[in-house]
């Protein structure tokens, strides 16, 4: 559950393997710094310098922000109110075991 995602990402979305195959193109993204992508999903992390409390100020309406909990560093299920300012919790992936592994943030509009 903590490996890279572009792996699972190569395995579930339905890409062209050719396309897939050429390799991710890099792009600057404010507030992340260079980040690799394919189609529309980013991979990467918000900007250490800019942490999750700064994210709501660097995402648009649009974007979903796919946090892993150890990035989260809580459990926001538990803790709502821990949820990083500016962001809403959209949705909570679980581990079998019922602890949260991923995180699905929003910009609260």
């Amino acid at each position: 559950a903590n490996d890279d995602p572009r792996i699972f990402f190569a395995a579930y979305y339905l890409a062209d393997p050719e396309e897939w195959q050429k390799g991710l193109s890099k792009e600057k993204v404010n507030g992340f710094g260079e980040l690799e992508y394919f189609a529309k999903t980013y991979f990467g992390q918000v900007d250490g310098k800019v942490g999750l409390g700064g994210l709501g100020d660097y995402l648009d309406n649009d974007t979903l922000y796919v946090a892993s909990a150890r990035e989260i560093k809580g459990n926001l299920v538990m803790e709502p109110q821990y949820t990083p300012e500016g962001l809403k919790l959209v949705k909570v992936v679980q581990y079998p075991s019922g602890e949260p592994a991923f995180y699905f943030l929003q910009k609260i509009k």
